[in-house]
């Protein structure tokens, strides 16, 4: 029914868009242990970094919920950051396929198919 002609026409609806909404929650989906070298939720400003990075890396993390949380400094605004950092980034590389074979019930064999090598 076209309502733009009537004496009090109704507003369209404002609705929030349910698919951006369920695509953050997705990408802070995490399946990744408690650990003191990173959160496991996004608190306050911390940001998301994806474990495995490059173009379809950061994807596939994203999808298993191989993500963590960290500070600035943590992330990337200090030597030890884990862009920088080599070993802070293969300890959680480490972690991220250990908790992967786990939480899905996977072999290394299976984590070297999605993810193209192991780090364990």
């Amino acid at each position: 029914m076209d309502t733009k002609n009537l004496m009090f026409p109704k507003p369209k609806d404002k609705k929030r868009n349910r698919k951006q909404s369920s695509e953050k929650i997705e990408k802070d989906f995490c399946i990744m242990p408690p650990n003191n070298l990173y959160e496991i939720k996004r608190i306050g400003n911390l940001k998301r970094h994806e474990v495995f990075f490059g173009s379809k890396q950061r994807q596939l993390s994203i999808k298993y919920g191989l993500v963590i949380f960290l500070t600035d400094e943590r992330h990337n605004m200090s030597d030890e950051g884990i862009h920088f950092n080599k070993e802070f980034d293969l300890k959680v590389k480490i972690i991220a396929q250990k908790a992967f074979m786990s939480y899905y019930h996977k072999t290394e064999e299976d984590f070297i198919k999605i993810f193209g090598k192991s780090y364990i």
